[in-house]
Order: C-alpha cells, then sequence, then structure tokens
C-alpha cells in the first residue's frame, strides 16, 4: 500500500457513514413534515406534550443526521486534498506524528459491525478512520510503517501509559 491507497480505503469507507448519517436526516424531515403538514390525523387528539417529544425526536434526527454526514464528507475531502493531519504527516516525513493506534470494532446486536481505526498524535488528538473489516490491517500495517515508533494494539495499561504520558485522559 502506498499513500494514494491508504487515501482511497479511507475514501470508500465513507459512503456507509454518509448513507446512515442521511437516511437519519431524513427520518427527521419525515417527522417534520408529519407535524407541520397535518398529514397525520392523529396529531390532532396529541397533547402538547406529545408535541415536544415529536419535536425533539425530529430534531434530533435531524441535527445528527447532518451532523454524522458533514463530518464523513469533510474528513474525506481532507483526506482526498492532503489536508488531513495524517496525510500531511505521512508527505511530510514526520514519523512521530502518530504515537498509538488500534483498531476499535462496533458491534451492533443481531449482526453486523463497524471497523475503525483510532489513532492518536503527540498532542493526544484523536483521529478516526472508518474502513471497510476486510482494509483494516492492510491500513494498520501501512500507518506502522509510516510512523514505526507507534505503539500498536489496545489495553489497559497501554491507555494508562499514554494518559501519563500525555498528561490527560485517554
Amino acid at each position: 500500500m502506498d499513500l494514494n491507497g491508504f487515501k482511497k480505503a479511507v475514501g470508500k469507507s465513507v459512503v456507509k457513514n454518509v448513507i446512515v448519517g442521511s437516511c437519519i436526516f431524513l427520518f427527521g424531515v419525515f417527522i417534520a413534515w408529519l407535524v407541520i403538514s397535518g398529514a397525520d390525523s392523529e396529531m390532532e387528539d396529541m397533547g402538547i406534550g406529545g408535541y415536544i417529544v415529536i419535536c425533539a425526536l425530529a430534531g434530533m434526527c435531524l441535527f445528527f443526521g447532518f451532523f454524522i454526514t458533514f463530518q464523513h464528507i469533510r474528513n474525506h475531502l481532507k483526506v482526498k486534498n492532503g489536508d488531513h493531519p495524517i496525510v500531511k504527516a505521512i508527505e511530510s516525513g514526520d514519523k512521530g506524528h502518530i504515537i498509538w493506534m488500534y483498531e476499535y470494532v462496533t458491534q451492533v446486536q443481531g449482526g453486523g459491525s463497524d471497523h475503525q481505526i483510532w489513532t492518536f498524535d503527540r498532542e493526544g488528538k484523536k483521529f478516526t478512520l472508518s474502513l471497510k473489516a476486510k482494509r483494516v490491517q492492510e491500513v494498520l500495517q501501512y500507518l506502522k510503517e509510516q510512523f514505526p515508533n507507534a505503539v500498536l494494539g489496545y489495553s489497559e495499561e497501554i491507555r494508562e501509559n499514554m494518559s501519563q504520558s500525555l498528561g490527560k485522559k485517554m
């Protein structure tokens, strides 16, 4: 893998997250439309508390859906344009930029998972790279080649050591 392969691997993983964010946003739009248009005849019988709950749900869906979509598109563009801190460090040859990295997997009950690589720079800032499961090890290996002094893997002991060395909770 080279820098272009790294950019491509990170770029392809954005699609799933943008779809999820867009679906959440569109669900919020649908709820707001139901409330505003009066298309649901049962809304007339709902009390003020029900309206508050429905409006809060619509607002949360709109906010989080937009935030998820915007964040992933922004990160994708940063990686593609070379403005992402990890890409900048690779291009400049800064071998000490990333100090810790590991795979983080979120399991969903009923099947499915989301694979991410969590990386931390020398200031303790976290960068999350969402990837397809089959690309994680390849990208981790590439990052380890680019940042040879970085600690690879996760354990409570490593977390505590990183927290102590950076002076902040990790």
